[in-house]
């Protein structure tokens, strides 16, 4: 799988690799005068005092840029969706407590969204809670074409707030309760995905921003959830907005019942 540092690094060494410009010429009555200061270099992106990116910040500006999506060559691709699905567990009773889909209630509500820039914007949200729907960037020949694996579970979306201010935290006026089903290790490899749009009147809608966080942690966390989503503008990861909401995501046990040397007696009067 080709990954993120590679490219990186491939990016960097076209840029060494470039030949040094010749420094521009000074006018005669510069290069007389060479007490004078030189002019002072532009600020760096980012505003004053900002630090260079690292490595880490670097990968993570190229990860969200392309939504999340990991880059695979085609013979990569295809060994991907071959992958037989994971198991845990030696004995059977073991591997089945792992496996076996299991009912949970999820309940989503008191969803609210604090816009943190000065740009007022028209928002609306998409949730996609579960499921295994994978966006993936396949690098075919010289083409790259998006192909997606998996498939999606349940998927949730808000109504469009107009003019969202930064002036304190926005109600979305949204509430759902719905079925997830899942085995544990579903909980796992399975994924709650948020993406932050801007609404737009005559043209597309803009996305904002994307968060995503594995299953597990929603089940065993807090039941008030906050998290901070980040666009990168300018090559800064910047604080887009928070949202805020109440999450109920429990499980429903079902009973087997299994009757032994069982027999019905005066069945017919």
């Amino acid at each position: 799988m080709m990954k993120l540092k590679e490219m990186v690094e491939a990016a960097e060494a076209k840029v060494e690799a470039k030949p040094p410009q010749a420094a521009e010429e000074k006018a005669p009555d510069q290069a007389a005068g060479g007490a004078e200061e030189d002019v002072a270099a532009a600020p760096a992106e980012g505003g004053e005092g900002a630090e260079p990116l690292d490595q880490a910040e670097i990968e993570k500006m190229l990860f969200d840029e392309s939504l999340g999506a990991q880059e695979y060559t085609y013979e990569e691709f295809l060994d991907l969706i071959d992958q037989p699905p994971e198991e845990r567990g030696e004995a059977e009773d073991e591997r089945k407590h792992w496996s076996y889909p299991r009912r949970w209630k999820v309940v989503l509500w008191n969803l609210q969204i604090q816009n943190y820039m000065d740009d007022n914007f028209s928002a609306f949200m998409e949730f996609e809670f579960g499921g295994t729907r994978e966006e993936c960037k396949v690098h075919k020949g010289t083409s790259v074409l998006i192909y997606a694996t998996g498939q999606d579970k349940n998927y949730l979306r808000t109504p469009v707030i107009p003019d969202v201010s930064n002036a304190g935290p926005v109600d979305m006026h949204f509430r759902k309760a719905f079925e997830y089903r899942g085995s544990y290790l579903d909980l796992e490899r399975e994924k709650l995905k948020i993406k932050v749009w801007e609404y737009r009147n005559w043209t597309l809608n803009h996305l904002e921003a994307v968060y995503e966080e594995a299953l597990l942690n929603l089940a065993t966390g807090e039941t008030h959830v906050e998290r901070d989503l980040y666009k990168f503008i300018k090559g800064r990861r910047s604080r887009r907005c928070r949202i805020s909401f109440h999450l109920y995501f429990q499980e429903l046990y079902d009973f087997e019942l299994s009757f032994v040397k069982w027999r019905l007696v005066q069945i017919m009067p």
